[in-house]
């Protein structure tokens, strides 16, 4: 009889502390509940704010590398220029300067041959 009150009494304490528990747990789990629905919902909008703010940086650096991409471009013209016109003018100079010594060849051609007036008969088949 002992081991059978002692029996009862341990499944109506348990059976009673689970009872009371459930009640404790289920508030909880509500609880815990309303946490991951406004977690979801805080997630929502810090993704957008995110994604927003990470595109802004995205555009900010589009157009900062333009700018540099345009600065660079400009320069690069500027060079190619100031270049092309060192190459033109050095390259002119170069001519003159060989035009000025075959000038200079051919009077002394022209000075040696009247110098040595000789004269030559050229043969009628090698006349034009």
């Amino acid at each position: 009889m002992l081991k059978r009150n002692m029996l009862l009494i341990t499944l109506f304490s348990a059976t009673a502390t689970l009872m009371a528990c459930s009640p404790q747990t289920e508030e909880h789990a509500d609880a815990a509940a309303e946490h991951v629905d406004a977690a979801v919902d805080n997630a929502g909008d810090d993704i957008a704010n995110h994604a927003e703010a990470a595109g802004q940086d995205v555009v900010d650096g589009a157009e900062t590398a333009g700018a540099a991409v345009t600065d660079a471009v400009a320069h690069t013209g500027d060079a190619i220029a100031e270049g092309t016109d060192k190459v033109v003018s050095d390259t002119a100079n170069a001519v003159a300067d060989g035009a000025a010594h075959v000038q200079d060849g051919a009077e002394n051609v022209a000075a040696d041959a009247d110098a040595h007036e000789v004269e030559h008969e050229v043969a009628e088949e090698q006349q034009y």
